[in-house]
């Protein structure tokens, strides 16, 4: 398939230097602004056909955002963040039927991504407007430097793709169905986070989807540690999500992920899970290694796995990755690919396999 004339574009736009865009404010504020491209090439074969397309990378999606900050006093300070998405067509939106008649590039409030202020004090931060959940990331603590090939989040590379039965008959059940981590998305909400404590953080918000104007309310609650024990560096995290929608059944889930990196050597490793109450449950594993082959800068591999039970339908989903990424730090710029394979086992129909190739990069000012 011909790429987008656009999306081509950003290609070229990932081989500029990163520009520092800060800026000074009334009353000793300070200001910065911030962004990404993320071009991604993604081909997919659900084992009757294939279909590749340049897109935006949904792990890590293209974005412009501006941070407003200034001290109220000695220990606190008031921020206000802008960010959204560029509007381009994302990973997880890509079919069999390519863009299937979508814009390349629409932008609508549904890419914003914040839209809030937040005051952190002395009693911990506080925020209000859009912005990420208590659960957000939770699942996703992950030291490997591979993030934008491939993470927890596992539908946000090919997710809009339906698995084809044994026949050649395309099912109803896509992978965003089967393979997801449960955790809290962006809301329009009210958070709290507790005082950093030997490491541990304490988050609970509640909000509604406004920008989407879906109805619902969502309440979740979540426990952090990022700390340094000598060569090791580990971070991790478990939550509870609620989730009200009318007419429909409460929905609740538990999720959390754990990490660790050795500085001396580079080998990492990343485990996370979680489960629907009442409902299916996943487990996801990650192993990599990050070293320096060139003086550009740093090179991570990494390898994964993903299983999943109950999750979109009455049956299992299995799947395995692999990835590399090389960094060019003058550049602020990575380059990476991806290979991911998808198996579906149902309790009464089969299903035949499926793979995505990825092959992208991400530069960041």
């Amino acid at each position: 398939m011909t790429p987008n004339p656009a999306s081509a574009g950003l290609v070229l736009l990932a081989a500029f230097p990163a520009q520092a865009l800060d800026f000074g404010l009334p009353d000793a504020g300070k200001g910065n602004v911030y962004g990404q491209l993320s071009p991604v090439w993604l081909s997919f074969d659900d084992g009757a056909q294939s279909i590749g397309q340049i897109v935006d990378n949904n792990d890590s999606n293209s974005r412009i955002g501006v941070l407003l900050d200034w001290s109220l006093d000695d220990d606190a300070r008031l921020t206000f963040n802008f960010e959204t998405a560029l509007g381009f067509f994302q990973s997880n939106q890509l079919t069999m039927q390519g863009l299937d008649g979508t814009p390349w590039i629409d932008w609508s409030t549904e890419d914003i991504r914040k839209l809030e202020l937040f005051a952190r004090t002395d009693a911990g931060t506080f925020w209000a407007g859009q912005g990420d959940m208590a659960t957000y990331a939770v699942a996703e603590f992950d030291e490997s430097g591979t993030v934008v090939a491939g993470y927890s989040d596992y539908q946000a590379i090919a997710g809009g793709f339906a698995f084809v039965q044994a026949d050649g008959t395309p099912s109803q059940i896509v992978i965003s169905d089967v393979f997801v981590n449960l955790e809290g998305s962006r809301r329009f909400r009210l958070r709290y986070d507790s005082p950093d404590r030997a490491g541990f953080t304490l988050s609970a918000a509640a909000g509604n989807d406004e920008l989407n104007d879906k109805p619902g309310t969502y309440y979740d609650a979540a426990l952090r540690y990022v700390n340094d024990h000598g060569r090791f560096h580990m971070g991790g995290g478990i939550g509870y999500a609620l989730t009200e929608k009318p007419g429909e059944s409460d929905s609740r889930a538990v999720m959390g992920s754990i990490a660790v990196l050795d500085r001396p050597t580079g080998l990492n490793t990343a485990l996370a899970a979680g489960r629907q109450i009442d409902g299916g449950s996943y487990i996801y594993a990650k192993l990599g290694w990050i070293t320096t082959f060139v003086p550009a800068g740093q090179t991570a591999l990494a390898a994964e796995y993903y299983g999943s039970s109950g999750i979109g339908f009455e049956g299992s989903g299995r799947s395995w990755g692999l990835m590399a990424l090389q960094r060019f730090d003058r550049l602020s710029t990575e380059f990476y690919i991806g290979y991911r394979h998808y198996a579906l086992t149902g309790t009464s129909t089969a299903f035949r396999d499926s793979e995505s190739f990825v092959f992208g990069s991400r530069w960041t000012f």
